[in-house]
Parts: structure tokens; sequence; C-alpha cells
């Protein structure tokens, strides 16, 4: 079964329709342009990029690992998403992910602005 089924599974489950719920709740604002209300889940993490079953799981269910964003944010971040290659430590991958992410968000803003690093 591909990594990417096992997040679709994941994502059916009343568990995370709760927390989906309940994330867009407390964040009715994206998190991105901080003007459209959020209706997406974006993982900064992948879930897909997880090596097994179980840390899949715990990219998809990791609040620290979502932001709530509108439907334009989500698909922007999404087509600019950059793609994993090769396979490092998760440790090492989700600070790649998470400076990347920030550097996207600090992108639109002045250009005297720097992204903060992890």
């Amino acid at each position: 079964m591909a990594l990417k089924r096992y997040g679709e599974e994941f994502k059916i489950t009343t568990g995370y329709r709760l927390m989906r719920d309940k994330t867009l709740k407390e964040k009715p604002v994206c998190e991105r342009c901080r003007e459209a209300p959020s209706e997406e889940l974006y993982h900064i993490v992948p879930y897909d990029s997880g090596v097994d079953r179980m840390e899949v799981k715990e990219l998809i269910f990791d609040r620290r690992n979502i932001m709530a964003l509108c439907r334009k944010c989500y698909l922007e971040m999404e087509e600019n998403r950059g793609v994993i290659v090769e396979r490092k430590p998760r440790r090492e991958r989700v600070k790649e992910e998470v400076n990347r992410a920030i550097s996207r968000l600090f992108s639109d803003d002045k250009p005297e602005e720097k992204a903060p690093e992890l």
C-alpha cells in the first residue's frame, strides 16, 4: 500500500475530522494572508513523506505541522511545495520543510524582512 494511501486512510477518520474542525475554529483567519477565512489544513511537512505508516499518521495529526489557510493560499503553497528527493533523517527533513514554509510565508512581505531560521 502506498504511503499516500495511508494518509488518505487517516484523513477520513472521525479523529481527523474533529481535529480539522477544531483547528479551523481556533484559527478562523488564514495564517498566511491574514485576511481570508481559513478553509483548508496545510501540512508543512507533507504526510506522504513519512517513511512508514506510523510516521504518516504522526505527520497528519501533529498540530505543529499544520497551518490553517484560505483556499487561495493553500493552492499557492501546494503549487510551490518542494519535492523531497532523498531520504534524510526525519528531524532534518522536518527542519528543512519548516524553514521552507517560513520562507514562503515571508516571501510576500517587504524585501528587507528576513525569514527566521530554526
